[in-house]
């Protein structure tokens, strides 16, 4: 909906006083730093029907619930100058606050006793839904300035995201039916153009910024602002130690109308002056790989190394590509630190970096596809077998088979998949460090969605849950993209599923989140997932990126929309265009976890159900796999430290 300052303004406006602390004892009384404006994307206030509201200041506490008179002020609680805090504001229905209406959450932020007054804007819409990025400080709705489709999406440290490259397909394309070897999205032909350009998104102000020189108001070819090689479905990684962005491989086009084809550069995107470093600040890979998966190891000291598995091109030598991996330095010359194979082949897979319970570091490379050519002939698979890379070590351990010291996972149970999502979620005290593989496809030509959730123990590779036990999507979907919300569940939007006729691909509109796997002493895992059917994507998509915002917001950008066997990409019509949201945002719900949302943590499990097959349910909450087969799980990898290439 499209909305007036003046609106926004009237209609939430919170002053926060600032008290500084001067030393242990005393403190002193300045004027208030802060003025905390909170806006809605509700054209109407009176449709939300708020009744109460409740602040909490992130490391301060919660303020009282209070009736919600629209246009009053209220002081907050003193907040500490120099420390890290952030606002959340709640709307309630009822004046008890037990009915929350909407939501919002301001960014981490710190003022010092110095600094000049500020203003913080928060998004303040329905909770658990979808809304599109709505600007406090401007007119109407803020939207990319470019449609795209296999563009790179990095979050910050400081919570901004980077949209880098991307591609813009040809009008009137169409996929081609069930029977399509190629997805037409997957067609570099059905490209009109590769984009060079990036774009930044910030949470704090809710904006989209086309970065561009200050002095110009175009971006021009070859502008340092700009990719060196136009580039999608390439690989980001921010590196740390240097706070650039490293983009990897991909598609490429020297100009606009020129031939497309693989690349095997990287650049380096310096994010605080928002510009690529010179041309070949870093060496050319060993291959061209378009769809590799990239992850960052950091050795402290400075040292930072940059992981390319996989991808493929369509040269001679795309098979070597997808069965090998590279380490590399981000410097121009003796760059290449390490080049072997992988165990399995692949490209558009997913590399999940993981922190086992006892603080040792992995990647885990899970799915993809591969081609593998016998006699002459060539065929394509989707993979199931798993590679993890021991970064104290500096190489990839391999899948039980006997020989010493193999002692990754030996794949995924339900089948190979590609065009799936993978999560890592921390170890808590009821959980071991876990791995999530949620829906994808089994098929390579991408026909065969799937529903089932694997779960692996992040600490050995194990499996978690079986394909008995049914945790499980409630729609199969493909081509999704899925978050972890600030309270470890996981949202999963949009993608493809069958039709009803089970013939053909169609969107899926509606959300579903996953809830984590509790094991219960005396019975097998608690799994859930359920549909939230108020958060459908208000433009369902399937090839988009999704981010999880420091805002507890959820971002989505760009992508594709398809109508029968048409797709097409999520853009504006022309400016009058109120019905496409080339971008939402997701407003996380923090509450109703069982009666709202299907999410009830203390289920009570029979105990006369008996535990699952293989699995032994221990009385502190533990979960230990196959306990009565002979051998042990060990621990993936197990070499010293070690920097690849040294």
């Amino acid at each position: 909906m499209r909305i007036i300052q003046h609106t926004l303004i009237a209609s939430l406006f919170f002053l926060i006083s600032m008290v500084g602390f001067m030393g242990c004892e005393s403190e002193t009384t300045v004027e208030n730093k802060l003025a905390l404006v909170v806006y809605t994307s509700q054209t109407s206030l009176d449709s939300l029907q708020w009744q109460s509201v409740s602040l909490e200041i992130d490391g301060v506490g919660k303020m009282p619930c209070a009736p919600y008179i629209p246009g009053q002020g209220v002081t907050l609680p003193e907040i500490p100058f120099g420390e890290d805090f952030k606002v959340i504001v709640e709307m309630y229905g009822t004046a008890d606050c037990q009915n929350l209406v909407s939501r919002g959450s301001s960014v981490v932020t710190n003022i010092e006793e110095q600094d000049a007054k500020a203003t913080m804007f928060v998004l303040v819409s329905s909770a658990g839904a979808f809304t599109a990025p709505i600007v406090a400080n401007t007119l109407g709705e803020s939207f990319p300035f470019v449609p795209r489709v296999g563009a790179s999406s990095t979050v910050l440290p400081d919570g901004r995201v980077v949209i880098i490259g991307g591609a813009r397909l040809k009008a009137d394309v169409t996929d081609g039916g069930a029977d399509s070897d190629v997805r037409a999205w997957l067609d570099k032909s059905n490209y009109e153009e590769i984009l060079d350009t990036v774009e930044i998104y910030d949470p704090a102000t809710g904006t989209f910024e086309l970065v561009i020189d200050p002095l110009k108001t175009i971006v021009e070819e070859g502008d340092a602002q700009t990719l060196f090689y136009r580039r999608a479905f390439h690989s980001a990684v921010y590196l740390e130690s240097k706070n650039q962005i490293a983009v990897i491989g991909g598609l490429t086009q020297t100009t606009y109308g020129q031939p497309i084809q693989a690349s095997a550069s990287i650049e380096l995107f310096d994010v605080a002056n928002k510009k690529f470093l010179a041309n070949q600040a870093v060496g050319q890979m060993g291959h061209a790989r378009v769809m590799p998966a990239c992850a960052a190891l950091n050795y402290g000291d400075g040292v930072e190394l940059l992981l390319v598995t996989g991808g493929t091109n369509d040269t001679d030598d795309s098979l070597q590509a997808q069965k090998t991996y590279e380490v590399i330095a981000p410097t121009p010359v003796e760059h290449i630190k390490d080049y072997k194979e992988l165990i399995g082949p692949r490209f558009g897979h997913q590399a999940v970096q993981v922190i086992t319970s006892q603080g040792i570091p992995y990647i885990y490379l899970i799915g993809g596809e591969f081609e593998k050519s016998e006699a002459g002939v060539v065929t394509k698979d989707t993979q199931s077998l798993i590679d993890i890379f021991d970064v104290q070590a500096g190489f990839i351990v391999g899948p039980p088979n006997g020989v010493a010291g193999a002692q990754a996972p030996a794949g995924l149970e339900t089948s190979g998949r590609v065009g799936h999502s993978v999560h890592f979620l921390p170890a808590t005290d009821q959980l071991p460090a876990s791995i999530y593989v949620i829906g994808g496809y089994r098929d390579t030509a991408r026909t065969e969605p799937i529903n089932r959730i694997e779960v692996l123990n992040a600490d050995t590779g194990a499996p978690r849950t079986s394909e008995a036990q049914n945790f499980n999507l409630a729609i199969a979907r493909g081509d999704h993209a899925s978050a972890v919300l600030p309270d470890g569940r996981i949202l999963v939007v949009g993608g493809l599923t069958k039709d009803d006729a089970g013939v053909d691909m169609t969107l899926v509109a509606n959300t579903e989140i996953v809830g984590p796997v509790f094991p219960l002493s005396g019975g097998a895992p608690t799994v859930q997932a359920t549909i939230v059917d108020k958060a459908a994507l208000l433009n369902p998509r399937f090839g988009f990126n999704l981010e999880t915002l420091d805002n507890e917001q959820v971002l989505v950008s760009g992508g594709l929309r398809r109508v029968g066997t048409g797709i097409s990409m999520i853009q504006l019509v022309d400016a009058l265009d109120t019905a496409t949201k080339p971008a939402e945002l997701f407003i996380h719900n923090p509450t109703d976890l069982c009666e709202g949302q299907g999410f009830c943590i203390s289920v009570a499990v029979d105990p006369t159900a008996g535990a699952a097959a293989g699995t032994d349910l221990t009385g502190n909450g533990g979960f230990t796999q196959n306990p009565g087969e002979t051998g042990t799980e060990a621990q993936p990898g197990a070499g010293a430290g070690a920097i690849p290439g040294q």
